[in-house]
């Protein structure tokens, strides 16, 4: 997650929602940087599950906390019971995040099961990890991957290299920052829904805080964090080896086509002072490109 406290990526989990960790305040958690994260799946998921029926057959599941996703309606994925308790069943259709349709093969004891007494298995889930690095050598390298289709993904996001360019304003140890770049004209960050055909404000400096104007400070943060996103993004999936064939722009798409891969996301500084300093930033999968893996869509 993106820090207010510290200005940096703080790579911990909520217990809870709104629950503080180690003495930083709920507030200062902005967002999962991997918000479209690939295989954000829980193998044991600290939920109950209610079934319609014990099965065998058609039932619908439904568990007590938003566990499931978009991947598990390939028809892969297995709920099993534990600790003691007989029950198979396979899923079928996705709902919604607390609801899939699945077909019980090996009839559950009881339509309703405690947390802890189930798990989730996928034939399709690896292990993906991304970590931070503070290295300042290659300024110009922002975020890297494996390039692997085994069952380990890592990615590297380079947190102080990506906040450097985005924020320096000493030119003297480096470019100018994209957001000093534009001056003081507002901050906004733009996404595309149809691979750059239209543009449309997601965060705007002077709206976007409490339906009012953002501090500053806060504005840059947010335009950080959405950066930042977007790189840890990016490189999960060339972790999984998405856009293998490599073109014009190398293994990824160029820059401003509207995609999760492309090669950068795009600034666009109006002409006047007075106008807004606007980063478009990619947040959906080019559905061309994505086989394999399943993104969760914002």
């Amino acid at each position: 997650m993106y820090n207010a406290a510290i200005d940096d990526l703080d790579l911990q989990f909520l217990a809870a929602p709104g629950t503080a960790l180690a003495g930083i305040a709920p507030a200062d958690l902005d967002r999962v940087i991997t918000l479209n994260a690939v295989y954000d799946v829980s193998e044991s998921p600290d939920a109950s599950l209610t079934a319609s029926g014990t099965g065998p057959g058609t039932v619908t599941l439904t568990a007590g906390l938003k566990v499931f996703n978009q991947l598990l309606a390939a028809g892969n994925a297995r709920i099993t019971l534990t600790g003691g308790l007989s029950g198979e069943a396979t899923i079928t259709q996705f709902i919604d995040q607390t609801r899939v349709t699945a077909n019980i093969t090996r009839a559950f004891p009881s339509a309703s099961i405690a947390a802890g007494k189930w798990r989730l298995s996928t034939n399709e889930q690896r292990g993906i990890r991304c970590v931070e690095s503070q290295n300042m050598q290659v300024l110009t390298t922002y975020a890297l991957a494996t390039w692997t289709t085994t069952d380990a993904t890592t990615c590297t996001i380079y947190s102080k290299r990506i906040e450097f360019r985005m924020k320096n304003t000493n030119t003297a140890l480096g470019q100018l920052g994209l957001i000093p770049k534009g001056g003081t004209r507002t901050l906004r960050i733009q996404t595309t829904p149809d691979g750059g055909k239209t543009w449309t404000t997601t965060f705007d400096e002077m709206t976007s805080c409490n339906g009012g104007r953002c501090a500053r400070t806060e504005a840059e943060r947010r335009v950080v964090a959405e950066v930042m996103r977007f790189y840890v993004t990016m490189e999960l999936l060339h972790g999984v080896k998405q856009k293998a064939v490599l073109g014009t722009c190398t293994n990824h798409d160029c820059a401003g086509t509207g995609y999760l891969v492309d090669k950068d996301f795009m600034q666009v500084i109006d002409s006047k002072s007075s106008g807004f300093n606007t980063f478009r930033i990619p947040t959906l999968a080019n559905s061309s490109i994505v086989g394999g893996v399943t993104i969760r869509q914002p």
